[in-house]
């Protein structure tokens, strides 16, 4: 059993941060991987930063019969498709 944590905190061309967070669990089906258990909404302030707008966030616990890379990768792809941009941390 795999946990992982999903969270969204702006809006996209998809829509909002719960609906990139629905998409998301979507992707992640597709992708083959077997979502076990899904929590409940929650909504988090930003950290360390609180002037940025609040995350929504949920857990999952997931099976998944590839290696850790393999995972990764298809994480990373969907982050991709959804169109998060990784910049430099100050």
């Amino acid at each position: 059993m795999i946990h992982l944590n999903i969270g969204s905190n702006l809006a996209s061309k998809y829509g909002s941060k719960f609906e990139n967070i629905s998409i998301a669990l979507n992707l992640l089906i597709e992708s083959k991987i077997k979502i076990n258990k899904i929590s409940n909404f929650y909504e988090t302030p930003s950290y360390p930063n609180k002037n940025f707008p609040n995350f929504v966030n949920i857990g999952l616990t997931i099976d998944f019969a590839g290696s850790h890379h393999d995972l990764l990768k298809k994480i990373k792809l969907i982050e991709k498709k959804l169109g998060r941009i990784k910049t430099k941390k100050k």
